[in-house]
């Protein structure tokens, strides 16, 4: 956990009552940068799209360091290639930006179908692996949504981008309201 190990409910109800004003600024900031991002789908689209690309790094950077830090399971190769289709599409977001809402499109569309094809292979090849029903649902939603944007195209192109990432901030935004107008009440009422 992130507030620290073994913290009861009531200790980090405390810790987040004591910053609540902070959890609500972060939650209104978010609601704000969410909403036009969702209005102005188009400048979400390029924002989200650099804010996609570190991800996509980052992201292909801890499943690379996983990938040799955990070898002998049987998936090595095929997360070394999720790890390359991460980076390889975080890398042409972020060095092409402004080479269009059409281009960048179809990078999301390829990443959303090359990790969601590797990750529903990985998930049938550790099948008997508790857990292995998570990692083929999500490679079958990143195949499904790939689909969804492709048979829109060239259209979605203009609105795809900035209207996920406009709905994820706000929806994000939103919850950190929620827990901060929520932890208020809790503490008082355990008090009494």
């Amino acid at each position: 956990m992130i507030l620290g190990p073994s913290l009861s409910a009531k200790e980090i109800a405390e810790k987040i009552s004591a910053n609540r004003w902070w959890f609500l600024a972060l939650g209104i900031i978010l609601v704000i940068l969410g909403t036009a991002a969702f209005m102005f789908p188009l400048y979400g689209t390029l924002a989200g799209t650099r804010v996609f690309g570190w991800l996509l790094i980052f992201s292909g950077l801890v499943t690379a360091v996983h990938t040799f830090g955990a070898r002998g399971w049987g998936g090595v190769i095929l997360q070394v290639l999720i790890a390359i289709v991460y980076v390889i599409g975080g890398i042409w977001l972020l060095t092409q930006p402004l080479a269009g809402a059409v281009s960048l499109t179809l990078v999301l569309i390829a990443v959303l179908f090359g990790q969601g094809l590797f990750s529903a292979i990985e998930a049938l090849q550790i099948r008997p692996t508790e857990g292995w029903g998570w990692m083929l649902a999500s490679g079958v939603a990143s195949i499904i949504l790939g689909t969804m944007l492709w048979t829109k195209f060239p259209s979605s192109a203009l609105w795809a981008i900035g209207l996920l990432f406009g709905l994820s901030l706000a929806i994000n935004g939103w919850s950190f309201i929620a827990l901060a107008l929520g932890v208020r009440k809790e503490p008082a009422a355990a008090q009494t």
